[in-house]
Parts: C-alpha cells; structure tokens; sequence
C-alpha cells in the first residue's frame, strides 16, 4: 500500500501544466515553489512550450489519452493533498484533466487560467479552450486566480468585483483576480468565502515571468498544508512579493522569480542540503543523535532572527543504525539550535553554523580524544526567571558562558537540569565543518 499523507510529515501538491524549457515558468516554477515550502510536488504535463528569456514560440498539446493516464498514475500510487492547474492547450485536454480531477475527488483545487505566456504576452489559449475551462474547470475550483485579462476572457467583465462575482456564479468558491494597476500600486482583488479582500503592493520594478505560477503554487501549498482560503491566499501574497524581490536574469532576456529566494539563500541551502547528506551517509551518526533528535543549522550572512538560519524540518532521528531526517531544509526550521547559534555569533562572528549532539561519557571521551575544546554550560547558573522563559534559557546561557572566551571554542557542553537534556552543541564556519566534527567525534568513541 502506497503511504498516505496522513502518516507522511510532507504534503503532496500536485501540478498539472506546461512544461518551460527556460526552466523560469510552467512546471519547473511550481516545483521550485513547492521545495521551496517544504511539500513534495508531482505533476502532469499538459503542453510542451518552446520558449525562452526572450521570446515565447509555441506550444504543442500532448494527447488526452496520455494526460488521463498520467493523473491516474499520480492519484493510484499517492495522496494528494492539492492540485494546482496551470496551462492548458484544447478543449479536449481540458476536459480530460476535470475528468481525471473528479474520478479521483480531487480537493483543494487551484486553478490559475493561463491564457498568454510571457515574454511578449501572446496569447496561446483559443477560445473554445477558455470556454471548456469555463465549463469544466471553473466550477471545480477551490480558488480560481486569473489576471485582470483571463477574468475578462472567461467572463466578459471589465470590473474586478463583477467579473469575481461571476466566477463565483460559475462554481469557484474563492476568486482572486490579479494585477489591477492603480498608478504606482498593484492591487489584487479576493473574494474569499462572503467578502471582498484588496491586497495592495508596490508595482514591480521587474519583469514577473513565472510569478502567476510561482503564486498559485504557494497557494496551493498552504491549501495542502491545512491552512483555509483566506490564510493561503494571504500567504501567498507575502511569498509572491518576496519571489518578486528576489528576481534575477538567468538568460539573455526578462527577469524570471524565484522562489528559493536571494543568491546566498540558495548556497546557504544548497551547502545545508549536502551536508546533511553526508552527515546521513555516515555509518556512525545515530551515534550522536540525542532523544531529542539533532538539527543541523547554518545562518546568513548577519542573520539576526531564527528566520535568517536555515535547518532540518523536523530534525534528525536515529532509525537503528543510521541517521535520518525527518523534513527538507528550510529557513525558520530551527529553533533552539538557531538561537545558539545567533547568541554564539555575537562573540565569534566567523561561526555561521552549529550542530547538537548527545552528551554522554562515550562521547566526551571521543572529544577530548581528538582535542575538541569545548566549554561548560552550567544550567543551574540560570536565573529562575530565565529558566522558565521558553527560547530564551539556552541563549541567555551561550552569552554567559562566552562572556570570558577570547579564542572560539569547537563547541559548548550543555549540563542537564529537570526536564532537560544534556547535550553538545558544536560551532563552525560552514555546515560541513560541524558536520566533519561531529562524524570524527563518532569515530572516536571507543
């Protein structure tokens, strides 16, 4: 039996669209935004574009057939939490998809009616297709997100309120019409349940290409995660922004968004991502790994909050004799070990990453065996009031303990206390460092 969300720790999304060779739109963008939210992503591929940074040259349907059996494939094997649905091309193709949605009681729907493809804006969806999505998609939808230009092709409606409205009349249940320029401000205009939200932004200084994907996608994500309409869209708007802030040029023509934020969040990510697998690659590490499990974190440059450190989403379990994570690697992943971190970094600004360990004889033994400088941490030097302040008793104790440090220590030795573990917090310039200290400790032991 295939395992179901209900007993996995990550959502399952699927995408149903366009493919984009560029890899800045269509079905590349939605992954990207679902790794980058930390839910699994599969998808349906409906159309197969040829396109650039510079110029959008066509698009060419694959078969019904092939589109049916790839949701069948999907929806037999896993379960699905949300769907997002992106480009379409024919009549035929859009109602394979609404069949395939419907034999398998889809949920969580989000419909995001491309109707042109940037760059240029050329429009690639013929009339009969619009109204076969009108038809069969529209009223499937749990949040349907045209631009201003797709909500006048599937209703006649100039004005975002009515044309909202007669979305609804169609069966969309949430509407979120896009893009209404108001001078220097672009306004989005929600139906969400009984009311109208505005949610009102700069207008972008750069190109937006694949950000009506890269939103939908972040909205269907949140859907998939458990949040309402409201709550999703509302998340959505604050991840399209920050994908907009983010944008760069990876071709010779427009700006593409990206989801998986500034260029140092994806090295910071990307070097996160491969010292975990080495970390789990090693025979030792379920050694090292306390009850409370380990987290691997690794902060931006000048980070200043726990959202500026990236970690392991539900950190690290030892399996019997490995070591394995629980979740991706995300930014706000870490609490306690990314506060440790940021406190250690006041004094020792070099150190940008940390790892916890257990705290037992084998292993203080292992590090002083390989010469590891660690320096104590003495709970019951806690203030009452501090200790009882959640988040706040290990930072205040790293700042206490590092007050007479002049040289960084490889780490701290945490002494336990009621209800708290003893542990090994060890410090470094990058996460394969702490990584390399912790597996040499393992090796040590005896």
């Amino acid at each position: 039996m295939p395992l179901t969300s209900a007993s996995a720790t990550v959502p399952i999304v699927l995408a149903i669209g366009g493919s984009d060779p560029d890899g800045c739109a269509g079905i590349a963008a939605d992954l990207r935004a679902f790794y980058s939210l930390g839910v699994h992503g599969c998808f349906v591929i409906t159309a197969a574009t040829v396109q650039n940074t510079k110029k959008f040259d066509s698009a060419f349907a694959i078969s019904p057939e092939t589109i049916s059996r790839q949701i069948d494939s999907v929806f037999s094997d896993m379960h699905v939490d949300a769907v997002k649905i992106g480009l379409i091309v024919g009549e035929g193709n859009v109602k394979a998809v609404a069949d395939g949605l419907r034999k398998w009681k889809a949920r969580n729907i989000v419909l995001d009616p491309v109707m042109s493809a940037q760059p240029g804006g050329r429009g690639i969806v013929e009339k009969r297709t619009a109204d076969a999505i009108r038809k069969y998609l529209v009223p499937l939808a749990t949040v349907i997100t045209p631009n201003a230009d797709e909500a006048f092709a599937l209703t006649g409606a100039h004005e975002s309120r009515k044309a909202a409205l007669a979305l609804r009349k169609m069966g969309a249940r949430n509407v979120v019409v896009k893009g209404l320029r108001h001078g220097s401000k672009i306004t989005d205009y929600a139906f969400l349940g009984h009311k109208p939200v505005l949610f009102t932004k700069p207008l972008a200084k750069t190109s937006t290409h694949g950000g009506g994907c890269i939103f939908s996608s972040a909205l269907a994500a949140n859907l998939a995660k458990g949040r309402n309409a409201a709550e999703a869209v509302a998340f959505a708007e604050l991840f399209i922004q920050s994908s907009i802030a983010n944008a760069w040029k990876p071709g010779k023509g427009i700006a593409a968004v990206e989801p998986l934020g500034s260029a140092e969040q994806r090295k910071v990510r990307a070097e996160l991502v491969e010292a975990l697998a080495h970390f789990e690659s090693a025979p030792v590490a379920y050694k090292l790994i306390p009850e409370i499990g380990t987290n691997i974190v690794y902060a931006l440059s000048n980070a200043k909050s726990a959202a500026e450190v990236a970690g392991v989403v539900g950190r690290l379990r030892a399996c019997g004799s490995s070591a394995r994570s629980v979740g991706v690697v995300d930014f706000g992943a870490s609490s306690h070990v990314a506060r440790m971190l940021l406190e250690f970094t006041k004094k020792f600004k070099q150190a940008r990453a940390a790892i916890n360990i257990a705290n037992n004889s084998e292993l203080l033994h292992a590090c002083k065996k390989i010469g590891l400088r660690l320096v104590l941490a003495e709970r019951e030097r806690e203030p009452v009031k501090i200790s009882r302040e959640e988040g706040k008793s290990l930072q205040w104790l790293v700042g206490e303990t590092l007050k007479r440090e002049r040289a960084m220590p490889d780490g701290i030795l945490f002494t336990g206390a009621v209800g708290k573990e003893p542990s090994i917090v060890l410090f470094g310039r990058t996460p394969a460092e702490v990584v390399r200290k912790a597996i040499k400790v393992a090796d040590a032991i005896d």
